[in-house]
């Protein structure tokens, strides 16, 4: 990342793909600031690996939301594309990162929640009132 932009995420872990050697992998996703467009943006890196990214939001909660989600994204692709990711540089046994990272992000929330007798009518994403 850029001298100037400050980390608010950092982890190290090592990757393999396929049967090739292990690297460091550094992900590191950069606080939001503005842009020269007056939107918001957060810089995403997995260095060992991806090229760094700056994702745009129009506001810091925005931006910051985006990349992680685009962090999650990567994770799901680098997966796909069969690297696998280890604690140590020594470690025998790699470990699922889309767990340890994004453990509620997992494949059933995709699928439509199942409809609970006497529950309310509201749509999952509305938030009911305080009271």
């Amino acid at each position: 990342m850029d001298g100037d932009a400050m980390i608010i995420a950092k982890s190290k872990v090592y990757g393999r793909k396929g049967r090739g050697r292990r690297v460091p992998v550094v992900v590191q996703v950069g606080a939001p600031k503005r842009d020269p467009l007056g939107s918001m943006s957060c810089k995403v890196h997995l260095r060992g690996i991806r090229p760094p990214r700056v994702i745009h939001g129009e506001d810091a909660l925005q931006a910051l939301a985006l990349a992680f989600t685009f962090l999650r994204m990567t994770v799901l692709e680098l997966y796909a594309d069969g690297w696998l990711f280890y604690f140590g540089a020594r470690d025998r046994e790699p470990f699922d990162l889309r767990a340890v990272w994004f453990p509620s992000w997992g494949e059933s929330e995709l699928q439509k929640p199942k409809k609970r007798r006497g529950a309310s009518r509201k749509p999952p994403h509305v938030i009911a009132p305080l009271r």
